[in-house]
């Protein structure tokens, strides 16, 4: 009987092709898949003007749980490891800097009562501020995801 070690992984169901894709080149095969839906509709206490009411708020998350098998016997699965870690190590850094919309819609309001002060400093703000890390962001970006994948075309050889 070979040995195997598991792992199961969520992701949005956009991405579950990809995902297999992936971790097919790392030696993981796909065990099973399971298309995960949870309602969760918790009651909340609402404040108005004619008394408190209870209202019921619907959330609701989709994913889908992926679980994977690879086989201990591989041959190279130590370097397969190697490259996952470093595939993973180089995930993406999440959403590009930028001002909030709240602060946006601040600078807006306030300066129909302050002669347009407010929503210049902003941009001002913006174009000094931002502009230069959000251009660092997306470079760091691209160099991340080609370095992705390249450890996936190594991945690949083995």
């Amino acid at each position: 009987m070979p040995r195997t070690e598991s792992n199961t992984m969520q992701v949005h169901p956009m991405e579950e092709q990809a995902a297999i894709e992936t971790m097919q080149r790392f030696g993981w095969s796909l065990l099973s898949t399971q298309a995960v839906h949870v309602k969760d509709s918790p009651l909340e206490n609402k404040v108005g003007l004619f008394g408190d009411s209870l209202v019921s708020v619907t959330e609701s998350t989709r994913y889908v749980k992926l679980a994977f098998s690879r086989d201990l016997d591989l041959p190279n699965i130590d370097k397969l490891r190697e490259l996952e870690k470093q595939y993973y190590a180089l995930q993406g850094q999440g959403q590009a800097p930028g001002i909030p919309g709240f602060v946006w819609l601040i600078a807006v309001i306030s300066s129909f009562f302050l002669f347009g002060v407010p929503l210049i400093l902003t941009i001002v703000a913006y174009v000094v501020m931002i502009v230069p890390r959000k251009q660092e962001w997306e470079e760091e970006n691209a160099r991340r995801s080609h370095a992705r994948q390249s450890v996936l075309q190594e991945a690949m050889q083995y």
